[in-house]
C-alpha cells in the first residue's frame, strides 16, 4: 500500500535505492487507533517517540523497512521527519 507514502517519502526511498543506500531515515507513521506498534518495530522501525493523540510514531528505519510497513493496512501515513525552522 504505497499509498501510505508521502511523496517527499516516496522520492527519498526512490533515491536511496538507485543509489544502493541503506541507512535509515527519519520518519514519522500515523496508524490506526489500536495499532500493535511492536509490528512495526519487527519490520525494522526503531521507534523514538509515540504521540498517542495523533496515533503516530516517529523514529528511524531503512528504504526496504519503509516500504514493508507502509504495505500494513494499519499504516495510514508516511512521512520524512525532516527539521522545521521557524521564518523570522
Amino acid at each position: 500500500m504505497e499509498g501510505a507514502l508521502s511523496k517527499e517519502m516516496m522520492a527519498l526511498l526512490e533515491k536511496a535505492e538507485s543509489e544502493g543506500q541503506r541507512e535509515e531515515i527519519p520518519v514519522i507513521v500515523t496508524v490506526k487507533e489500536g495499532t500493535d506498534l511492536h509490528r512495526l518495530e519487527t519490520l525494522g522501525l526503531k521507534i523514538s517517540a509515540r504521540f498517542k493523540l495523533l496515533n503516530a510514531v516517529s523514529g528511524h528505519v531503512t528504504p526496504e523497512g519503509a516500504r514493508k510497513i507502509a504495505d500494513l493496512d494499519e499504516v495510514e501515513k508516511i512521512e520524512y521527519d525532516s527539521e522545521m525552522r521557524a521564518l523570522a
